[in-house]
């Protein structure tokens, strides 16, 4: 009856442990989603303001999936995640617009590459 305890223990910790993992995957592919939402909205733009708007809310949106990754040490997730920011963030300081929507092109890759990933940690 001892080791039945332990055991138990170990088994709850463990359900617990893969809770929070599923939750945090679940973010990080919310986050992903929504950043390439704003990716596409920032690259079918039709002028740089608005190119720039929606390439400031992918980077929010890749800030929070690159918190979730970091949370569940998901390596690979956070560096597509890292490389969405950066292309989002290079394309809210850019003032060419043609170079902007290239950055936004990249961003959108990323923020595809960065979804797989994730549903790669949640299988």
């Amino acid at each position: 009856m001892k080791s039945a305890v332990p055991a138990c223990a170990v088994m709850s910790l463990f359900l617990l442990v893969a809770q929070f993992a599923a939750a945090d995957s679940r973010d990080i592919y919310f986050s992903a989603d929504e950043a390439y939402s704003y990716a596409r909205r920032a690259y079918n733009s039709d002028n740089l303001d608005d190119l720039q708007y929606y390439a400031r809310k992918a980077m929010y949106a890749a800030e929070e999936a690159i918190s979730a990754s970091v949370k569940i040490r998901a390596h690979y997730a956070e560096g597509c995640a890292q490389e969405v920011y950066n292309f989002a963030r290079k394309a809210y300081r850019s003032d060419d617009f043609d170079e902007a929507q290239y950055y936004m092109q990249k961003c959108k890759s990323y923020a595809q590459d960065l979804m797989i990933a994730v549903q790669s940690i949640e299988d």
